[in-house]
């Protein structure tokens, strides 16, 4: 069995790390690209995926033992060959949840992404963002919602980033148990330099665009902490007493 496998790519990552950016991104290069499919329930999923697989959760494939039947679903998922490159989702939480799903993905030879956003602190911001206006992601041609601010809870806030990172912690400790061969990529990488998508397409085996970057996404940061966070000051005195301090962005 090939180390590799062309066509086989998953997404190995957590909420509000540019997930559903980057696969739209390769999207555009020629990659059919599925969502959470191993996310608890049945709901719909983001619009901007294939829909055409159902989730494991619905499949019959959950009623068969495992690791057979994980193994099956994802060769349903993948299909039998019709597209250059076919890419699932899986988050760290869904990985625990069915801990049969990467080592089957090595097994299969799957090329495996992890992407990681450094900054912590802009995780928790973007998702309590995405709840308060009720809108997760935006495209081009949307009317762009206003500027929301958000009051983050200081009781439980170093203790949700130094979480954040230890499941990053625990995410490269499976791989390197697993010895799964995988490309790490840092979401600011792809926002501050363009040059790394080329290098994602030649990993997951598709050309690189003649035309560039290209995605119906649009981005929502804020230019700074201070302009995203209402307890802003509360915040930074939190953060610089537990050593977090350089988590502040654009006037600490």
């Amino acid at each position: 069995m090939r180390s590799h496998h062309p066509r086989r790519l998953v997404l190995f990552t957590t909420q509000r790390s540019g997930s559903t950016w980057l696969f739209d991104v390769l999207r555009y290069g020629g990659a059919k690209v599925y969502g959470e499919l191993f996310r608890d329930g049945i709901e719909g999923d983001s619009p901007f995926v294939a829909h055409d697989r159902v989730r494991y959760a619905a499949s019959d494939h959950r009623t068969t033992v495992r690791p057979l039947g994980v193994w099956r679903y994802l060769q349903y998922v993948y299909g039998d060959g019709a597209e250059p490159v076919v890419g699932v989702k899986l988050m760290y939480r869904q990985a625990r949840m069915v801990p049969e799903a990467l080592p089957v993905l090595r097994a299969m030879g799957a090329r495996l992404v992890h992407l990681v956003r450094r900054n912590s602190l802009d995780v928790l911001v973007s998702e309590a963002v995405a709840r308060q206006v009720g809108i997760w992601h935006t495209t081009t041609d949307e009317a762009q919602p206003a500027s929301a601010r958000v009051e983050l809870p200081p009781d439980r806030l170093v203790d949700a980033l130094r979480a954040l990172d230890q499941r990053h912690v625990k995410a490269r400790w499976a791989l390197r148990a697993l010895a799964f061969p995988h490309l790490t990529i840092y979401y600011e990488d792809l926002i501050e330099d363009e040059s790394w998508f080329p290098r994602v397409f030649e990993y997951v085996g598709l050309p690189w665009l003649a035309e560039g970057l290209r995605s119906d996404l649009v981005r929502r940061a804020a230019s700074s902490h201070r302009e995203a966070i209402i307890n802003y000051e509360e915040v930074r005195q939190i953060l610089q007493a537990a050593d977090l301090g350089h988590l502040l962005r654009g006037g600490a």
